[in-house]
């Protein structure tokens, strides 16, 4: 089965995982701007965003329709509770987006390797997250990134200097 996001319905919630509340304010504002409606839920450390996603008390509730992650969250990873989703339910039908402030080789590869939707630059403009907002719309279903089998916590990404 493919893990490719649903359209979602207006009462999934869109969670941002960032430790810089500023962030979080910002990509919400970008999201109402283009009036997106679904509630939102932040969190500022990794470790709060896998405690509420693993929670059983939850399990009743809408699964978000959109997990926007930063990798250098402190705690657990913006991508540890991306690699709990896929491996713990069986991939997710939330449309994941890390956005950082940094490119890094390393991001993009492990960013790839979890089939993450989207990867955008921190403080995106609504063109950026264009992809975000026609899902949140129901016009649009986009496949992840091809992905390889989702790697066991902790992942250390290696670069090798002067490798192919």
């Amino acid at each position: 089965m493919p893990d490719t996001p649903h359209p979602p319905n207006g009462n999934q919630p869109v969670i941002i995982a960032d430790a810089e509340e500023e962030n979080a304010c910002h990509v919400e504002r970008q999201l109402r701007r283009a009036g997106i409606k679904n509630p939102l839920v932040t969190f500022q450390n990794g470790d709060d965003l896998h405690a509420h996603l693993a929670d059983p008390a939850h399990k009743d509730s809408p699964a978000p329709c959109v997990l926007f992650v930063d990798p250098k969250m402190p705690g657990a990873n913006g991508y540890d509770p991306v690699r709990w989703i896929k491996r713990e339910k069986g991939g997710s039908e939330a449309f994941v987006v890390v956005f950082s402030s940094t490119e890094k080789p390393d991001d993009l590869e492990i960013a790839t390797e979890l089939g993450v939707h989207l990867f955008v630059k921190k403080h995106p403009d609504l063109a950026s997250l264009s992809a975000v907002i026609e899902h949140l719309g129901g016009t649009r279903s986009v496949e992840p990134a091809p992905r390889r089998d989702v790697p066991p916590l902790p992942i250390k990404a290696v670069v090798i200097e002067g490798a192919a």
